[in-house]
């Protein structure tokens, strides 16, 4: 029992630690790539992916610089896709410790005192919860919620639409007798101005959940700040890639976000 108190005691230094780190690596090769190129490189590699995946960065990671697993190609034509090793364990890592990230600190503290007066006897224990939830989360005032569920679901609309073009762009592609490995550029929706859309949709997603919890979670904010600078960092290749691949590509196109980057 001791040893699980512990865990619970420390879970939100834990979490900290986790952001803290990811966010600091992805802002030091956004910022300061030229102080620590072999890191920087590192960090690129991981977030190869897909069709950058061929022009991705040297690094001295040894045995490590190839290993990859294949990419989803639901919405793509372009089979064998890829993404490193690495950038896939923290996805894995990411869709555990994001849910217990946006929980507001008190709620470990609450459980570490439930299992020391032994009320509490695991995670399934609907009852727990129901006690906890009322007292721990905190959001915003009414309004600046809605706004933020609003941003939230625009932000939604944004990724599905920009997915769906390029669902139809494989659809085209297939029905052309286009070859694995060939591709064309994305027309229609916010791909006029940016050439990840679908980027840009899950930083407006990640935006609406920071609205919604306001200053209440210290992690929201270091998370969001994670979210844009990897975003930065998997969209700028990506737009480069485009801009070599196609001579006609459209010049008024920015990486990810409209008029700017």
């Amino acid at each position: 029992m001791a040893l699980v108190l512990a865990l619970i005691t420390y879970v939100p230094a834990i979490l900290m630690l986790y952001w803290v780190l990811a966010t600091g690596a992805a802002l030091f090769t956004l910022l300061l790539r030229d102080l620590g190129p072999a890191f920087s490189a590192a960090v690129l590699l991981s977030a190869s992916r897909g069709k950058t995946w061929n022009d991705k960065p040297t690094a001295k990671l040894g045995p490590l610089t190839d290993m990859h697993v294949p990419q989803s190609w639901f919405a793509h034509f372009y089979m064998g896709a890829r993404m490193h090793l690495i950038a896939y364990l923290f996805g894995m890592s990411y869709y555990i410790v994001l849910p217990m990230s946006i929980l507001p600190s008190g709620t470990w503290k609450q459980l570490a005192d439930l299992q020391a007066t032994q009320e509490w006897n695991g995670l399934g224990n609907g009852n727990v919860w129901l006690r906890l939830i009322p007292g721990t989360l905190h959001y915003s005032a009414m309004p600046a919620v809605f706004l933020g569920v609003g941003v939230f679901v625009a932000g939604n609309v944004l990724q599905f639409q920009s997915h769906w073009i390029l669902a139809k762009l494989r659809s085209q592609l297939s029905g052309q007798g286009k070859k694995e490995g060939d591709y064309s550029i994305p027309r229609g929706g916010t791909f006029e101005l940016v050439s990840c859309p679908h980027y840009l949709g899950e930083i407006v997603i990640y935006a609406g959940l920071l609205i919604v919890l306001g200053c209440n979670n210290l992690l929201s904010y270091i998370i969001f700040i994670w979210v844009v600078a990897n975003l930065l960092l998997a969209a700028g290749p990506t737009h480069k890639w485009y801009q070599v691949q196609f001579k006609q590509y459209p010049a008024n196109r920015r990486a990810l976000i409209p008029f700017l980057y």
